[in-house]
């Protein structure tokens, strides 16, 4: 009785878990979905290369004063990966919108253990970077 019961929960729980899975994995794709500032008004790409060259070394120079680990350089590191990322970007050709939103997830967060809020800490980059390149 005992192992009819045990594969009868197993068998009705397994359904429920891929469910629930899914349900996650679209969750993340919708949230990817929302945060495509498309309508926006776009620096052009020279104006936005000179922008995040600008911001790329004013964070480099603010990099030696802050102690490794601690929320701020792991924010620094964050903003400085994400705007080479659309630098680079924009040197092949990409337009700005894309580039501001097709590498937000190509950052590959860098935050201590006790901070893992990477959805918040997403939404900070792009809204930062809006912030920078939009007129």
């Amino acid at each position: 009785m005992k192992k009819t019961l045990v594969k009868l929960n197993l068998r009705s729980l397994l359904p429920a878990l891929l469910v629930f899975g899914s349900l996650l994995f679209f969750d993340v794709r919708a949230n990817a979905q929302t945060l495509s500032p498309q309508n926006l008004d776009w620096k052009t790409a020279v104006e936005a290369m000179q922008i995040l060259e600008t911001q790329i070394v004013q964070i480099d120079g603010q990099l030696p004063g802050l102690i490794p680990g601690t929320p701020a350089y792991e924010d620094a590191i964050n903003h400085m990966t994400y705007y080479k990322l659309i630098f680079g970007a924009l040197e092949d050709g990409v337009s700005v919108a894309e580039a501001v939103v097709n590498n937000l997830y190509a950052v590959e967060l860098s935050q201590t253990d006790d901070n893992p809020q990477s959805q918040a800490n997403y939404s900070l980059l792009l809204g930062d970077a809006v912030a920078l390149l939009t007129n």
